[in-house]
């Protein structure tokens, strides 16, 4: 099972924010320290920020030339067509998602299906 993370830039939900980042990069430096390589679901701009910070990802751009027109209200669009592109079994985790240690791995792996609710946004 490989965890699967999606970075779509060419949406506006995508906000270039340092904090953001920097979340965004222990959550995946977290992840690849207790479960392999981080598959990132990308654009093109994407794999320059992925090489920008450093991310040690297998980096996929799925995302490029995603058709979203009159589609912007549906803001899981990036994950659904990762999940859609994937050919192996993956669980999609959002950049704000903290796997602290080896342990969450039961809680990933056992066919559960987790809910990430935004506050604020």
């Amino acid at each position: 099972m490989r965890l699967v993370q999606t970075l779509w830039t060419q949406t506006s939900r995508f906000k270039f924010r340092p904090d953001y980042l920097l979340v965004q990069t222990l959550a995946l430096a977290l992840a690849e320290r207790h479960h392999g390589t981080v598959i990132l679901s990308t654009d093109s701009h994407g794999e320059l920020l992925a090489k920008e910070m450093g991310w040690t990802v297998q980096v996929e751009r799925w995302l490029d030339n995603v058709e979203r027109t009159g589609l912007r209200h549906i803001w899981a669009l990036g994950k659904l067509h990762t999940l859609e592109r994937v050919r192996e079994p993956a669980i999609q985790f959002d950049a704000d998602v903290l796997l602290m240690d080896p342990s969450d791995r039961n809680l990933l792996f056992q066919g559960g299906v987790g809910l990430g609710i935004g506050i604020g946004e």
